[in-house]
């Protein structure tokens, strides 16, 4: 009721105009529109006599899914990406892959992703001193979960400070595979732009 008052008061002069009070106004006015709509195709359905019946059921059928489809595709979309989620929850950055070699890589801030410094010895093949690397990236290199990880832009860096045929491999898989797709790149390049 407030958003009717914001807005009639914005028409009529006496208040600015504020987006939020005019996007629930408008919702509320489509869903009240689209309610009154379908009311009366229930209306015309229930006072229909003999052969019409079937048409006008059909209509009654028809009106309210027409009239609600967005609500309804975000109500699929919303129940899917949930389903979605809870299934993978389990193998969630668990499907890298490098040279055969399972990597796990883990986001547990979106577009921030993580890879496990036990999966990094694997791929490249030898040790790593966890204090030489906790020392050079600080909070870049945290233990989670058991073990000890490293953000993708650190592990960019670990990676092109070593001098051999792995690790140049290893640091392209990381580049195209991992920093790319989270949108870290972007996001530094924005910040970059910026200052």
């Amino acid at each position: 009721m407030e958003a009717v008052r914001d807005t009639i008061a914005y028409l009529l002069g006496r208040r600015a105009f504020e987006e939020r009070h005019h996007r629930r106004y408008q919702f509320a006015a489509s869903l009240a529109l689209r309610l009154a709509v379908s009311v009366a195709a229930l209306a015309y359905v229930l006072d229909a006599q003999g052969e019409w019946r079937l048409v006008r059921a059909v209509l009654l059928a028809w009106v309210p899914v027409r009239l609600f489809i967005p609500e309804l595709m975000g109500l699929v979309h919303a129940l899917s990406s949930g389903i979605r989620h809870q299934a993978l929850a389990d193998v969630q950055g668990q499907h890298y892959v490098f040279r055969g070699k399972p990597m796990r890589v883990a986001e547990w801030v979106p577009g921030e992703r993580w890879i496990a410094v036990p999966d990094l010895e694997r791929a490249l093949e030898h040790p790593i001193r966890l204090g030489p690397l906790q020392k050079a990236h600080g909070e870049q290199c945290q233990q989670r979960e058991g073990r000890w990880w490293l953000s993708a832009p650190a592990c960019l860096d670990y990676l092109d400070g070593l001098q051999h045929a792995q690790a140049l491999k290893l640091r392209h898989w990381v580049h195209g595979t991992v920093w790319l797709p989270s949108g870290q790149a972007r996001r530094q390049g924005r910040d970059r732009w910026r200052r």
